[in-house]
Parts: C-alpha cells; sequence; structure tokens
C-alpha cells in the first residue's frame, strides 16, 4: 500500500485455485523469484522473493501464492481494507515497522517476529 513504509519491500499476493499453484510458482521460479524465508502469521508458505526492474527501477518483491478462498487470503485482504479505511491504524502500522527498523532490527524472520503482535492485534 503506498506510504505504508517498512523495509522497502513490496507484498503482492496471489491467490490460485490449488490445481494451478504448482503452475504459478514454476512461473514465479522462470522469472527468478526464490522461495525463502520464514513465515509467522498467518502461517502459510514461504513467500517467494525476487526483484523486479521497472523503467529502470529495482523493486524489491515477496510473493504470497496462496489458495484462493482461504482465510489466509481473507486475512490479508481484510487488514489491507483495514490500513485503506483508517488513516489512524495505518499510521499506526508505519510506526511500529519503523520502531522496529529503528531498534537496529535487520534480520527478516525477527522484523516479521516483532511486526506479529501488531499483525494479531488487528487480525484476531
Amino acid at each position: 500500500m503506498p506510504g505504508c513504509g517498512g523495509r522497502g519491500i513490496v507484498d503482492l499476493l496471489i491467490p490460485c485455485p490449488e490445481e494451478d499453484a504448482e503452475k504459478v510458482n514454476m512461473l514465479l521460479g522462470r522469472l527468478g523469484f526464490r522461495q525463502g524465508g520464514e513465515t509467522l502469521f498467518p502461517p502459510h508458505p514461504p513467500t517467494y522473493q525476487g526483484v523486479w526492474i521497472h523503467n529502470g527501477d529495482a523493486f524489491l518483491l515477496h510473493v504470497h501464492v496462496l489458495p484462493a478462498g482461504t482465510d489466509e487470503v481473507d486475512s490479508m485482504r481484510f487488514f489491507r481494507s483495514c490500513l485503506r479505511a483508517d488513516a489512524e491504524l495505518a499510521l499506526a502500522y508505519v510506526q511500529q515497522k519503523r520502531a522496529i527498523i529503528s531498534s537496529g532490527v535487520t534480520d527478516a524472520a525477527e522484523y516479521r517476529r516483532q511486526k506479529a503482535d501488531f499483525l494479531k492485534l488487528v487480525l484476531g
């Protein structure tokens, strides 16, 4: 979401029918994305990580490939909708992420761990 600063990584969601997941995973691999990293909340498969170059600018991406219609997809969309609808919540989320970064956290797994409490509070 624009203006929702953090570590400079764009999160993308690809919900797809389970029978298409292997094909989507293969296509991401062909584009140079690699699956890896630990996901803590909500629990789902590790993201695909990669870089997308657009007009000479590099964008770090995390791509979440999840089965369409699942609670995880609904939770991610719900959280995005909450951030878009509530400027105070979006500000609190940005402040939480900046506080984690300001504390010196550089490890991605630790960053996610520290963000998890905020996400659990919002998502229930």
